[in-house]
């Protein structure tokens, strides 16, 4: 499952650093390692969070995983592209 397939999420159009920083989360990720991981300091990986949730209509961390780690179909080097 591509990056685009996991977070087309009905054309809520979030930003390939956005969809970077959502596969972390669903790896249970926190702001501090995302940031290491990324690249981008600790308030840009909450304003990436923050439009993330209001793009997708999910209300939070949890949640997100809840609907994305079912399908299993994450690997390593989704999250390094």
């Amino acid at each position: 499952m591509s990056n685009n397939d996991l977070f087309y999420m009905g054309g809520c159009g979030l930003t390939p650093k956005e969809k970077r920083v959502a596969l972390l989360l669903v790896y249970g990720k926190n702001r501090k390692e995302i940031a290491g991981t990324v690249g981008i300091s600790e308030n840009t990986v909450k304003t990436h969070t923050q439009n993330i949730f209001r793009k997708s209509g999910i209300k939070n961390q949890k949640a997100l995983m809840a609907k994305y780690l079912i399908k299993d179909n994450f690997t390593e080097d989704e999250i390094e592209a």
